[in-house]
């Protein structure tokens, strides 16, 4: 396992954060949001607002398994620069923290150990400016690494830190937003991320380093291409799952072990030499009706299926994902050719 999170946050509302998104938020004097048009394409950002008068807490938070080291990828815009500086990424051992980054009133990016600051970076970044920042950390009390990366250049690099501050060399949490408390300044700001890949120290190259400025795309059903699960209205399946944050009124469902609902997808967009480095299925799904649930994510290419990992319903409406890194026509790299031509859904495991 190396890369365990990806998102360009176009497929939800506000309320949809803690829905599978992320584990859980804290919004204790501002407010964490799905923000529409602000995006790096004019799509959605995720938008941290602080708007009183010090800064507190406002965190999204992700939990994952303990692991020493993490690569958090994403496109950062920050609202107001000067107002104050303020962390905008933390890694946690729970809920202690381990490492963060942040940004000073000059701009310039501070990777921190509970506080002591471990490196700056020579460039300043500005307001209402979209940059790609790459952050890695290797949790150690004597040999932790620190690497930050801004629009692919290399800022801090560093080795042999201390870059532990609990009793533990790992970290199982990475949050988004700001979460010290500081009462100086007038601080009012709204940071947006975009665009968000997250990996951990395991598995093989390209996976467990950088993977430069990343964009990640959005894609919709326009058509069925396998339909054997129930249309809550009318014959077209595609039709009821193809919105953007999703409408719980019109919906297929299936209790059959084994049927599929598997859909053709809009295509990528044309870019000038893409490199598609891995593919999401988000699948937004509920078991109403309780007891014990199951389905896979399925995707088909070229004739070769290949079935995700089984993950168990809930009874309120979840995001469940499955990221395929390989085609499974040969077990290759994606490009845009096969993306556009393979198909994905949703298989009854149990």
């Amino acid at each position: 396992m190396a890369i365990r999170k990806i998102d360009s946050f176009d497929l939800y509302a506000t309320a949809n954060l803690t829905e599978g998104p992320f584990t859980s938020k804290m919004e204790a004097v501002g407010t964490a949001s799905i923000s529409s048009g602000s995006g790096r394409r004019g799509t959605k950002s995720l938008r941290i607002a602080n708007n009183k008068a010090f800064i507190n807490r406002c965190t999204v938070r992700k939990t994952f398994d303990a692991q020493a080291t993490w690569i958090v990828g994403f496109a950062f815009k920050p609202g107001n620069v000067a107002s104050i500086g303020h962390d905008i990424l933390s890694l946690r051992d729970v809920s202690t923290l381990q490492c963060d980054l942040g940004v000073d009133t000059n701009g310039k990016l501070v990777v921190s150990r509970n506080g002591t600051t471990l490196g700056t970076s020579s460039i300043a970044i500005t307001s209402g400016v979209y940059n790609y920042i790459e952050l890695k950390i290797t949790i150690s009390n004597t040999v932790g690494v620190v690497q930050l990366r801004v629009n692919g250049v290399t800022e801090i690099n560093l080795s042999n830190q201390d870059t532990q501050n609990s009793a533990n060399a790992s970290a199982d949490q990475v949050w988004f937003g700001f979460d010290r408390v500081q009462t100086d300044g007038v601080v009012s700001f709204s940071d947006d991320y975009d665009d968000v890949y997250i990996l951990d120290g395991t598995g093989g190259a390209p996976y467990n380093d950088f993977l430069g400025d990343s964009r990640v795309d959005a894609l919709y059903p326009v058509s069925d291409q396998l339909a054997q699960w129930v249309p809550s209205t009318g014959t077209d399946h595609w039709a009821l799952v193809d919105e953007s944050p999703p409408n719980t009124s019109d919906y297929v469902t299936e209790s059959t072990v084994g049927d599929i609902d598997r859909f053709g997808f809009t295509d990528l967009p044309v870019l000038t030499s893409p490199v598609v480095r891995a593919v999401q299925v988000a699948m937004y799904a509920q078991n109403p009706e309780g007891g014990a649930r199951n389905i896979a994510a399925t995707a088909l290419s070229n004739a070769v299926v290949l079935d995700g990992a089984t993950q168990a319903l809930s009874l309120s409406f979840r995001y469940l994902y499955e990221i395929y890194t390989k085609n499974p026509d040969g077990t290759v790299d994606w490009t845009p050719t096969t993306v556009d031509a393979a198909s994905f859904g949703a298989k009854v495991i149990t």
